[in-house]
């Protein structure tokens, strides 16, 4: 018996691995390369920004013309892009109207109750685009802040 578990004491439970070395030579460590696309400089974003708005304009106006779910869908789509971009045109007061506009696009049956307050959210994103900085933090804080009271009011 003595034997047996002194044959159990010494077993070492846990199994052998063979350590094997990762091959690194197949990686490919160079840096990674800008996307020709990529906003890189002021007149960069600047044009992304005014595709951004573009494209909230023709959603806005086809759900106008035809507020079927698809086309709120695509509206809601448009505006969840653009705010997930704010941040990268400034932030602040732009990130504040975007999100805003997404509470007041976020249910089909809101949406086409309130568009006189989902225009005015896209006409104030467009107001704070052609400002200078100053002059768009002072204006659309105010801005923002009386939309934001609006849509708490409505949703």
């Amino acid at each position: 018996m003595k034997f047996l578990t002194d044959r159990f004491k010494k077993r070492d439970k846990t199994p052998k691995v063979e350590q094997v070395t990762p091959d690194l030579g197949r990686l490919n460590l160079k840096p990674a390369e800008t996307k020709p696309d990529a906003p890189t400089t002021a007149p960069d974003m600047q044009h992304w920004l005014d595709r951004d708005l573009q494209a909230l304009d023709i959603s806005w106006q086809t759900f106008i013309e035809d507020p079927s779910r698809h086309h709120w869908q695509n509206l809601s789509q448009t505006v969840h892009n653009f705010h997930g971009a704010s941040g990268a045109y400034g932030g602040g007061a732009l990130t504040r109207l975007t999100e805003s506009l997404q509470r007041s696009v976020s249910d089909h049956l809101c949406c086409t109750e309130n568009q006189g307050l989902i225009n005015l959210h896209i006409q104030a994103c467009h107001a704070w685009a052609v400002g200078n900085d100053e002059a768009r933090t002072t204006l659309a804080d105010a801005v923002c802040d009386a939309l934001e009271l609006q849509v708490r009011k409505v949703t």
